[in-house]
């Protein structure tokens, strides 16, 4: 299991922020980096021919081969015409690209992508241009501020984490006017204007970072080492989901101790990264049990049907729900709930796993949005009765 007990409760408590690269979204046939810079360079071959073009290309070719992405993108800058680089690019991350994806790629890319916009995050980060993850927050109703300019980034870290969250898009989007690629435009982005950077800085130390399907490339973990050394290693700790390669166990020391990062290797048979499916969904299912839900957050749940509460409030919740409308008179005492005395029987293993402090706060979370109600039984002991509407909605299915 790659979501260790640390980890689950930071995501418990919404303390993690979700760091989205390009490999979380090749399942459906975007490109990688490497893939795309290279997939670039093929075409612009077949298109311009002039000396001084076949120069550039050439100059592009020798970089790609030693993996200086960046310096390549750059002769493939000074090769194509204005705006032609960025008409290449957008082609391969359209949104279409997704949609034309084979049954079971696209099957894997949707489940993928719900199962991290409906986690438990504070925020999603992305250095990718592509429009899933916007995709997929309107298509499952996910609140959010979403913030695709370099301006905009400054008033991130305002939105309340809860129920919404931020989304940033830190290269540039498909929607945008430029994307960030090319070493030139990396220089502009984390040296010439600092505002990425300070962002960056300002969301490491708040919040614990979970890179997916990312690469780590320099600039990141640049920032995360220069925190460690001006805070003397006093910061969240980052997470990483990496394949288990030779290159990534020798440098997971150097990034424990040096940029404050904790890996978390899965294997990858026959190429396959399921374990990045396994791992998204298992957050997915993580209920917020933090104390921090505002009375606006609660006041929002109140309002919404009884069919939209109860979806809304996660699987251990609704294991709470079910098991007060087992009861006889569908009541349950309060006593009774915390100890599980007597209802043995009928409780699911994801309740006896949870500590009773844990049961309360939960109880009365659910009395505070109208999926209970507080009453007093003989001799004032205090119960809990489901509504019948809730009973329903439980039985129908959610």
């Amino acid at each position: 299991m790659l979501i260790s007990p640390v980890l689950k409760e930071r995501l418990q408590h919404r303390q993690c922020v979700a760091f989205v690269g390009a490999g979380f979204s090749m399942v459906c046939g975007m490109p990688n980096w490497h893939s795309l810079v290279a997939a670039l360079l093929e075409e612009a071959r077949g298109s311009f021919l002039s000396p001084e073009t076949s120069d550039a290309l050439t100059a592009c070719d020798f970089f790609l081969r030693h993996g200086s992405l960046a310096m390549a993108a750059n002769f493939l800058r000074d090769a194509l015409p204005p705006g032609e680089l960025d008409r290449m690019v957008r082609e391969r991350f359209s949104i279409s690209v997704f949609h034309g994806a084979q049954a079971p790629k696209k099957r894997q890319m949707t489940s993928r992508l719900k199962s991290l916009v409906v986690g438990p995050w504070a925020g999603i980060l992305t250095t990718n241009y592509d429009e899933l993850i916007e995709y997929g927050l309107n298509r499952w109703k996910r609140s959010s501020t979403v913030i695709t300019t370099e301006v905009g980034l400054g008033s991130a870290l305002c939105v309340p984490p809860s129920p919404g969250f931020f989304f940033a898009k830190i290269h540039g989007s498909m929607a945008g006017d430029r994307i960030v690629l090319s070493s030139d435009e990396y220089d502009r982005v984390y040296l010439g204007v600092p505002r990425v950077c300070d962002f960056l800085s300002a969301v490491m130390l708040r919040y614990h970072l979970l890179f997916l399907g990312c690469s780590l490339e320099d600039e990141i973990v640049r920032i995360r080492r220069r925190l460690v050394v001006e805070y003397e290693g006093r910061i969240p700790t980052a997470f990483a989901l990496l394949p288990r390669s030779e290159e990534n166990i020798v440098r997971a020391p150097w990034l424990r101790t040096r940029a404050a990062i904790e890996p978390l290797l899965y294997s990858v048979p026959r190429g396959s990264h399921q374990a990045v499916d396994r791992f998204l969904a298992e957050a997915a299912k993580i209920d917020v049990v933090s104390g921090g839900e505002n009375l606006d957050t609660r006041a929002e749940l109140r309002r919404l049907p009884v069919g939209a509460r109860v979806e809304r409030v996660g699987a251990v919740n609704r294991s709470l729900l079910a098991l007060v409308a087992q009861q006889p008179r569908h009541a349950l005492l309060h006593l009774s709930l915390m100890s599980l005395v007597d209802i043995k029987g009928r409780v699911l293993r994801s309740l006896c796993d949870i500590s009773p402090e844990e049961r309360a706060y939960r109880v009365f979370f659910l009395v505070s949005i109208g999926l209970l109600r507080e009453e007093h039984a003989d001799g004032g002991a205090r119960s809990y009765k489901i509504p019948a509407a809730v009973t329903k909605v439980l039985r129908d299915g959610v």
